[in-house]
C-alpha cells in the first residue's frame, strides 16, 4: 500500500499537468451568420476526455441551458459531435435576435472550464443593375442593397478599381442606395461594385455585375485622290461597313473599308450597322477630295519662279516710276525776276545840249 502511494505521488510530481487533466481547457471562437443560414460557434476542449458540455446565453439571467451533453438537441439549437474534444454549438435558420454572447462550460463539480463567444449577424451587400445593356445616351440605374435591412451610413461605388465621384453625370438617391448615370457613354461599360457602411460594419458587395453600352462611331473617314476610307469602332463588334457611291454599295467589310472612287462619282457616303441595331452614316463632300498632298511638278515650279520674277520686275518698275515723279515734284523752282535799270543822264558841264538816253 505504501509503495502504491509513493508511485502515485511520484507520477504527480513528474507530470503535474496530468494531475489536473480533469480541468478542461476551452478554445472558443467568435462567429457570424447570415439571416436564414446555419450558424456555428466553433469550440474545442482538451484533453479530449468524456466531459459534460453545456451552452447558455450569457444575457440570460435565469441561466437556462440551451443544449448539453444530456440534452444535445433543443429546437434550432444542437450540440455537434462530442468526439475528440469537440464542443461546437450549431444553430439552424439563424435569426437576427440570435445575435448574442454565448457561454460554454465543460467539466463537472468544481473542475469546470469556461469559455464565451459572440455570434453576430453577417450583412450581405449586393449590387444590381436594372438594365445591364443600354445604348449610348440612355439612363443607367445601379442598386446597392444590404441584408438584413439596416440604416445605411455611407455607400461607396466603384467602376472597375476606380471610385466613382458623384458629379454632373452621376446622382445618388437620398437613401444612398441608388446611383444613376444620367447619360451613358461607351466608357461607362465595365464591371461595377459597391460597399455599404452600416451598423459600424463595412460590407463590400459579393458580386460585380457588368454593364454593356451599345455604340458605333466613325474613327476615320478620308477621301483623297479618289480613294475613300471608312473605319469604325462599335459594341457589339464587328460592325458592317458599306461604301456607297451614287446609291450603290461598292464595297462592304467589317469595321473598315477602302476603295478607289470613279472620277464621275457624285454622291459618296459610308454607313455602318451592328447586330444590336446601331446605325450611323457619314457623307463625303466634294471638298474632301482636294489634292492638298499632291506633289508639285518641275514645270509648275519653273512657272511659279518665272511668274514670281515677272511680278517682282513689274513691282520694281512701278516703284521706280512713283519715286521718280515724286522727286520732280519736290525740286525747288527758280524765281525769275525782271530787272529794269533806271538810267538818268546827268549833264556834264560844257555839254549844253543835254542828251538823254
Amino acid at each position: 500500500m505504501a509503495a502504491l502511494y509513493i508511485f502515485v505521488l511520484s507520477m504527480a510530481l513528474l507530470y503535474p499537468q496530468q494531475a489536473y487533466s480533469d480541468v478542461p481547457e476551452i478554445v472558443v471562437e467568435n462567429s457570424e451568420a447570415y439571416i436564414g443560414s446555419n450558424a456555428t460557434i466553433p469550440c474545442r476542449y482538451s484533453p479530449p476526455t468524456s466531459s459534460r458540455i453545456s451552452w447558455r446565453l450569457s444575457s440570460d439571467r435565469n441561466d437556462v441551458t440551451l443544449v448539453s451533453s444530456v440534452n444535445p438537441v433543443n429546437g434550432r439549437f444542437s450540440l455537434l459531435s462530442e468526439e475528440n474534444g469537440n464542443c461546437t454549438l450549431h444553430i439552424s435558420s439563424f435569426k437576427r435576435n440570435d445575435s448574442n454572447t454565448y457561454t460554454v462550460t465543460v467539466g463537472s463539480g468544481d473542475l469546470i472550464g469556461h469559455g464565451s463567444a459572440n455570434l453576430s449577424t453577417a450583412y450581405r451587400t449586393e449590387i444590381h443593375i436594372e438594365d445591364d445593356v443600354v445604348d449610348e445616351g440612355e439612363v443607367v440605374e445601379l442598386f446597392c442593397n444590404i441584408q438584413p435591412d439596416a440604416v445605411t451610413d455611407a455607400v461607396t461605388w466603384y467602376h472597375g478599381n476606380k471610385t466613382i465621384d458623384v458629379d454632373d453625370r452621376y446622382t445618388q438617391s437620398d437613401d444612398l442606395n441608388i446611383l444613376m448615370i444620367k447619360t451613358a457613354v461607351s466608357s461607362d461599360a465595365g464591371i461595377y461594385s459597391c460597399q455599404i457602411e452600416a451598423d459600424g460594419k463595412v460590407t463590400p458587395s459579393w458580386n460585380q455585375p457588368s454593364l454593356k453600352v451599345n455604340y458605333i462611331r466613325f474613327e476615320k473617314t478620308e477621301y483623297h485622290h479618289h480613294k475613300a476610307v471608312c473605319e469604325v469602332t462599335s459594341y457589339p463588334s464587328p460592325a458592317t461597313v458599306n461604301l456607297i457611291v451614287d446609291s450603290q454599295i461598292l464595297k462592304s467589310g467589317e469595321n473598315k473599308v477602302e476603295f478607289e472612287i470613279p472620277e464621275e462619282a457624285v454622291n459618296i457616303s459610308c454607313n455602318a450597322t451592328t447586330s444590336s441595331g446601331q446605325y450611323s452614316i457619314h457623307y463625303f463632300d466634294d471638298e474632301d477630295d482636294e489634292d492638298d498632298d499632291a506633289p508639285i511638278s518641275p514645270i509648275a515650279i519653273i512657272g511659279i519662279i518665272l511668274g514670281g520674277g515677272a511680278v517682282l520686275i513689274i513691282i520694281g518698275l512701278v516703284l521706280f516710276y512713283v519715286f521718280r515723279n515724286k522727286g520732280k515734284e519736290q525740286t525747288p523752282k527758280q524765281e525769275t525776276r525782271e530787272v529794269k535799270e533806271d538810267v538818268t543822264y546827268k549833264p556834264v558841264p560844257g555839254d549844253e545840249g543835254g542828251v538823254s538816253m
